[in-house]
């Protein structure tokens, strides 16, 4: 009998700690919609552009005439090559096939090498542009940007205002809400 209610105490404690733990992730995600939903994002003048570690004249400029952008940014916090994903992101560019005309997707990266995003670039096959922000100006010009690498992606419309917030890279759910959003005709 002894042994049952123990058992018990413990099934009661990894619940609590369980929830306590789901309820804290979302409190910091109603806290990031809530602090960056439609606030509009303010873009660095010219970071460089490169495709597979190769320069290109393409400016950031350029990209922000469509309906929408997908904008994730990766820093060099921990893991960079982890962290920028880039087989998933490679997948979710082709997933947008016949949208091309609606989205851009902008790839910022402000990191200590660069020569290690090109060659994450080359090894991930990834031949989208990816923007090099060596002087960190997207932080300086949107100072509270949110630091968890879930919150590093905002879907923006026309005028750069968020309309979503969290990486879809490995997000099935929110991709699928990436791609309604997108195909919402205006």
């Amino acid at each position: 009998m002894h042994w049952i209610n123990f058992r018990v105490r413990v099934l009661y404690l990894g619940m609590f700690i369980l929830l306590g733990g789901c309820h804290s992730k979302d409190y910091k995600a109603r806290k990031v919609i809530e602090e960056w939903y439609g606030k509009t994002i303010t873009f660095p003048t010219s970071p460089a552009a490169k495709i597979l570690g190769r320069d290109t004249t393409v400016t950031l400029t350029e990209l922000l005439d469509k309906e929408y952008s997908v904008l994730t940014f990766f820093d060099s916090t921990g893991c960079t090559e982890c962290n920028m994903k880039l087989h998933d992101w490679h997948l979710r560019v082709k997933d947008i096939v016949g949208q091309q005309d609606k989205v851009n997707f902008i790839f910022i990266v402000h990191a200590k090498n660069f020569e290690a995003v090109s060659a994450f670039a080359v090894k991930n096959k990834f031949n989208h542009l990816i923007f090099y922000d060596t002087d960190n100006a997207l932080w300086k010009a949107n100072p509270n940007l949110p630091h968890d690498p879930e919150f590093q992606t905002f879907l923006l419309d026309r005028e750069q205002k968020v309309v979503l917030i969290g990486s879809p890279a490995r997000n099935n759910s929110l991709w699928k809400l990436y791609k309604q959003q997108i195909s919402v005709k205006n």
